[in-house]
Parts: structure tokens; C-alpha cells; sequence
């Protein structure tokens, strides 16, 4: 059965238990039985402007800061489901101060993340050093981008 669920949110993802989403709702993040329906508030994060979550395999969850500017620099953070100061911080050079989507690399080492506005930039980021391995421009703003994938 596929059930719908009116959470207010942007965006969200899914633990690899299959059984639990993840979402963003204004500054605080979120967990959603999906059995039992029941949602729980888990607190603000440490960024004061979230835009994006995805589920790392050990669980814990990958965060773009989106307007970094007013979070020290910060534009990407790894924090616990179970909430509290972020567990690791990256330091991206993107040049609007923005980072609003990430996605992993299939590599499983490294994760993706984009600055949607001028100049629209790609950053591939190892995990483990916070390195910025690659980046590039995806073409002039505007339009702004605010998505994209990574295959």
C-alpha cells in the first residue's frame, strides 16, 4: 500500500530500513514512522537555513546549510538522527555562499553539492578529508539551478 503524508516539507529522504523518512521543515529536522504514521520533531540543526538532507549508510545525515553566510562559513554538515551539534562541517568555496542540493557519488567516498546561482557551481567533496576533489560551472545565472542527480 502507498500511503500519502502531508508533512509540510520540501524535501526528504529514507533510511535504508525502508520504514523511516527523514524531511526538512523550516529550521528543524524530523523523523516519520511510516507504520505508524507518528512524526517526531528531533530539534533545530546547526545550520540557520537547511535546504537539503540525504541519509548517509551509517545513518547519520548529510545537510546542505543552503544560505551559508550567516553559519560561519559552513555550507554542508554530517549530523546524528538522535540530533545535537553537527558531527563534521565542510568548507566549500562556493561563490554565492549557497549550497542547496547534495547527493552522493556512487563511489561511496565522496558526495556532490550545488551553488544554484551566479555563477551556478558543482563541488565533488571527499567525506572523509572534506577535500574539494572537482568543481564546475554549469552554465550563468539566471536561470538558477536547484536540482540535479548524480548517476
Amino acid at each position: 500500500m502507498i500511503g500519502t503524508f502531508d508533512i509540510g516539507a520540501g524535501v526528504a529522504d529514507f533510511s535504508a530500513d525502508g520504514k523511516t523518512m527523514w524531511y526538512l521543515r523550516g529550521l528543524d529536522l524530523y523523523k516519520l514512522d511510516i507504520a505508524s504514521q507518528i512524526s517526531t520533531d528531533l530539534g533545530s540543526l546547526p545550520s540557520s537555513n537547511s535546504a537539503d538532507l540525504r541519509i548517509m549508510r551509517d545513518g547519520n545525515i548529510l545537510i546542505a546549510d543552503g544560505d551559508f553566510q550567516f553559519s560561519g562559513g559552513v555550507a554542508v554538515s554530517i549530523v546524528s538522527p538522535s540530533g545535537g551539534p553537527a558531527l563534521r562541517s565542510y568548507y566549500i568555496p562556493a561563490p554565492s555562499r549557497h549550497i542547496n542540493r547534495v547527493a552522493f557519488d556512487p563511489d561511496g567516498t565522496s558526495f556532490w553539492a550545488l551553488d544554484p546561482l551566479s555563477p551556478p557551481t558543482v563541488f565533488k567533496v571527499d567525506i572523509a578529508s572534506g577535500k574539494v576533489l572537482a568543481s564546475f560551472g554549469v552554465g550563468t545565472a539566471p536561470p538558477w539551478r536547484y536540482g540535479f542527480a548524480v548517476l
